[in-house]
């Protein structure tokens, strides 16, 4: 009996290996069924500001349908997702090629996107219209008048200051007509075309330059006396990937001649899959970022470009990190700002180079971080004042970036500071306290900082670390983010409990802690984040 047992374990120990190794655990697998493969998210989306202050965006939901949503108060809150009807059209909602939307005169909006073509590598440029002021749009168009089944992507569109809306993109029709005559070309083409009525109809495709790199964005950017100008990746002969610059107006009929605006000569047959940003100077140059590899090195390097599109050499420089990536640029008068996101390994983060002398000097400042999907980040501005967007995967980050620098140093806070602000301060101010051990309190003080962005009063916002005295560990309270973001930066120095007493004597020492000071001298304080009606209330109004 007992050999019979043996005899019967290994057989079913033999059909066991058989079963999970070898072409049985085969069949197995391919009748058994797979989990489905989940693509990532569509994160690249386009952001502007209606005329009247409303935020807008336009993107891919999480069923790859186009969809709207605004905010009201720069991000803090969205409105439900809006679908809009495009037919049977799928959309191109990568980094370098995104939706776009654009705000015109007399109630115009359109919104641009490119439809993928039945081949790889082609596609077509479509755009919605309103004349409503976004309420409803009219079904999708085709902007350019070539119809082949070629690269038409990667579109730019912007208003000029006379209205005209100006659409800019990729397009390899001279490189296939170069093919079938047996010709060489490099790269695509750059292909414009205006249209005076809004994106109802479309003047002539007009080229305005030969052999651009294929597949990076184009930085398109309205300047005063009605133009226009683009900066793009451009393969300049043999196989030299630098950018070009080219100006033109609707008031005129040609554009410049096309100027090298880099001269990193970056030897290459690829795609780097990095576009420009420009943004123009008050003096009619122009303020440049871009991606290149000069000398080995890689980098994005800021400079600035004279009238003509030409590099200024000794305004060019690295940007201060070399993990920089997708950078975008805005100016206006002496303020210059660029955005970039970087990946350290382990997160992704949000950076910005804020100027306030036209680019002569900046400081460096940290945004956000996040460790999910993320776009690129973009610069939008409204009434003079700046804003990055930038979507993850689980929101969409809205925060203003033309203000002072971040803190330079860490002050002393003791039991008469808060006496004397009562009685000098001449605007309201908001002071949070904080603890570094505070897990809660950095989204609060945030939150706070984006609300007094957003407040008709622009009050201050302080802040207060009350478990590290000034000296200990400056260095690292002023690389948090939400602490760079403070307009000014305290920390206790001397008795917790007497400090606490003399800013309130309730104060048991939880935080996060705010009081709120009028310019009257009125404090108000809570433990948590002020109510928005609170909040809302505050003002520098003096008696």
């Amino acid at each position: 009996m007992k050999h019979r047992m043996t005899w019967w374990w290994r057989l079913t120990l033999a059909f066991t290996i058989f079963l999970f190794t070898g072409p049985g655990m085969s069949a197995w697998a391919q009748d058994s069924p797979r989990p489905a493969r989940q693509r990532p998210p569509p994160l690249a989306i386009g952001a502007a500001f209606a005329p009247d202050g409303l935020l807008w965006t336009v993107g891919l939901d999480a069923q790859r349908r186009l969809v709207l949503q605004s905010s009201a108060d720069h991000g803090r809150q969205w409105s439900e997702p809006r679908a809009l009807d495009i037919g049977q059209d799928s959309v191109s909602a990568d980094g370098e090629n995104r939706p776009k939307i654009a705000f015109g005169p007399k109630g115009i909006v359109v919104i641009s996107y490119t439809r993928p073509g039945a081949k790889p590598y082609t596609g077509d440029i479509r755009l919605l219209r309103s004349t409503d002021g976004g309420s409803t749009f009219a079904p999708p168009v085709t902007v350019h008048h070539d119809r082949a089944p070629i690269t038409h992507r990667f579109e730019s569109i912007a208003f000029d200051e006379d209205g005209v809306l100006h659409t800019v993109w990729i397009d390899k029709r001279d490189q296939e007509a170069a093919k079938a005559q047996g010709r060489p070309y490099r790269g695509a083409a750059i292909y414009r075309n205006e249209s005076r009525d809004g994106g109802l109809t479309f003047g002539p495709d007009i080229r305005v330059a030969d052999h651009s790199c294929e597949c990076c964005r184009i930085a398109l950017s309205p300047a005063p006396g009605g133009r226009m100008a683009a900066m793009w990746r451009h393969v300049f002969d043999p196989n030299e990937r630098d950018h070009a610059f080219a100006v033109w107006s609707s008031r005129g009929k040609a554009h410049s001649p096309v100027i090298r605006a880099t001269n990193e000569r970056w030897a290459l047959d690829a795609c780097p899959h990095h576009g420009p940003g420009l943004s123009p100077a008050s003096d009619g140059t122009w303020h440049a970022v871009a991606y290149g590899i000069q000398q080995g090195q890689s980098a994005v390097r800021y400079s600035r470009l004279d009238a003509q599109g030409r590099p200024i050499a000794q305004s060019v420089r690295a940007l201060p990190d070399a993990d920089a990536e997708h950078a975008d640029v805005w100016s206006l008068g002496e303020q210059v700002v660029i955005v970039w996101r970087r990946f350290d390994g382990e997160r992704f983060w949000l950076r910005a180079w804020v100027s306030s002398d036209g680019g002569r000097t900046f400081a460096l400042r940290d945004i956000a971080q996040t460790t999910l999907a993320n776009d690129q980040p973009r610069l939008i501005a409204h009434q003079g004042r700046a804003w990055v967007v930038w979507r993850d995967a689980e929101r969409t980050r809205v925060e203003e970036v033309s203000r002072p620098s971040a803190p330079l140093a860490v002050e002393a806070f003791d039991g008469q500071v808060f006496s004397l602000w009562r009685s000098s301060v001449r605007r309201a101010t908001w002071v949070a306290f904080t603890a570094t051990w505070c897990a809660v309190c950095p989204a609060v003080i945030a939150d706070l900082q984006r609300a007094a962005r957003v407040h008709p009063q622009k009050p201050e916002v302080w802040t207060v670390v009350v478990d590290v005295a000034p000296g200990d560990d400056d260095a690292r309270l002023l690389r948090e983010p939400h602490l760079r973001q403070s307009d000014r930066l305290y920390a206790f120095d001397g008795m917790a409990q007497a400090i606490r007493h003399a800013v309130d004597p309730s104060w048991r020492g939880a935080v996060p802690f705010v009081a709120l000071l009028d310019a009257g001298g009125a404090v108000r304080t809570y433990t948590g984040r002020p109510p928005d009606r609170d909040l809302r209330a505050s003002t520098t109004a003096r008696p």
